[in-house]
């Protein structure tokens, strides 16, 4: 996993929707994807995903899943 990609990625999209940096906390990080939440300084919070293949398909797949019709139990 490039740690600068994950951060530059991160930057850009703050960037480009005008929001500031947030203070990142990890919440689970794996070798080839992880998952942080961002606290920005307006008391907002995010989750922050990101993977490299083969985990890189999760947003596709839980778009078939949806236009599908799958059901999934609450969370």
């Amino acid at each position: 996993m490039n740690t600068m990609l994950v951060t530059a990625i991160l930057a850009d999209i703050c960037s480009s929707t005008g929001h500031p940096q947030p203070v990142r906390e990890k919440v689970r990080v794996w070798g080839m994807s992880g998952v942080e939440r961002l606290r920005f300084d307006n008391g907002h919070t995010a989750i922050y995903k990101y993977a490299v293949e083969p985990f890189d398909g999760e947003a596709q797949i839980l778009r078939a899943a949806y236009w599908s019709g799958t059901t999934f139990p609450p969370t």
